[in-house]
């Protein structure tokens, strides 16, 4: 009887353990990397031959990856995190795994993704790895303190996915996508950035966002230049079947332009909540997590995948 209950209280202490260092990694923020598959939805050329180890991969090592990012900000954003209403809860900042773990994990994450890349995926898919090391680290070091440029460099993570999408399938992908992704992603950083802002106390004017030097006085700049960066993607989507590769949809014209009103209403819809005060994570993660998002999503997808397929 004894043995027995040990060795339950062993399983839930390694269980225990382990959804702990699931959330220092982040897993539930590996969705972003769903990412890498989109050359792949909108290419309707021949797909490669090896396609789902190409698939699994490249979601995992860019996912170690990404997350070796995110503890390292962990780690260097720790003492901000512990003042921040709901950062922190994180594990690092709570004092649930202590530094000697966090870099364990860290330097697990960080040579665990390049490896993968080194012996399954080819050397460009490596370089974009490594770019977003690079830009990762900078980030959490000094970039995130430049105020608005900070908003440009976090769409910009979304973009280097986008392009190991494509350099891992062998796709090129075009630089009117890449606009749209920095376009559109862009506006969805200044969001988060301008919700930042409105939880500030209203009763102090020299209120800042915990380690990025936004006050309340900034939010206007920062909701008028995302209305700024909005036209980019609603422009590429109107001008792609006319001006790209797509000359003439033909029978499939409805399905892109329902998609093209489709996204609109998706992006207009963060808004509106971030408005209300009520977006209080990742504009990318509450769409994940929001049902009607979720579902527009799921519309949106299947409109363009019969626009283009």
């Amino acid at each position: 009887m004894t043995v027995y209950s040990n060795s339950n209280s062993l399983c839930s202490i390694v269980l225990a353990r382990l959804v702990l260092f699931s959330q220092v990694v982040r897993i539930s923020h590996w969705v972003k990397n769903l990412l890498l598959f989109l050359p792949v939805f909108f290419f309707s050329g021949p797909k490669p031959v090896d396609l789902f180890w190409v698939s699994i991969a490249s979601f995992f090592s860019f996912s170690l990856i990404a997350s070796s990012g995110y503890i390292f900000n962990d780690i260097v954003d720790a003492e901000a995190d512990r003042l921040h209403l709901v950062k922190k809860q994180r594990p690092f900042a709570s004092y649930k795994i202590d530094l000697r773990e966090s870099i364990f994990l860290f330097m697990l994450t960080l040579t665990g993704g390049l490896a993968v890349s080194f012996l399954f995926l080819n050397w460009k898919f490596t370089a974009c790895l490594i770019a977003y090391v690079f830009l990762a680290f900078s980030y959490s070091l000094f970039l995130k303190r430049i105020l608005f440029f900070d908003a440009f460099v976090l769409s910009f993570f979304y973009v280097l996915r986008i392009l190991a999408g494509g350099f891992a399938f062998g796709i090129a992908i075009q630089g009117y996508w890449a606009f749209f992704a920095f376009c559109f992603f862009s506006n969805l950083a200044l969001i988060k950035r301008r919700n930042e802002i409105a939880f500030l106390d209203s009763r102090v004017k020299s209120a800042t966002v915990l380690g990025r030097g936004y006050q309340k006085a900034h939010s206007r700049m920062v909701a008028s230049l995302a209305i700024l960066v909005l036209p980019g993607p609603i422009l590429v989507l109107i001008c792609w079947p006319q001006l790209f590769d797509r000359v003439n949809l033909g029978s499939n014209s409805l399905s892109f332009w329902l998609g093209c009103l489709i996204a609109l209403i998706l992006l207009l819809r963060v808004w509106f909540i971030a408005g209300r005060g009520l977006l209080i994570e990742n504009p990318f993660l509450f769409a994940y997590r929001d049902r009607i998002s979720l579902a527009l999503g799921t519309i949106l997808s299947a409109f363009f995948w019969n626009a283009f397929n």
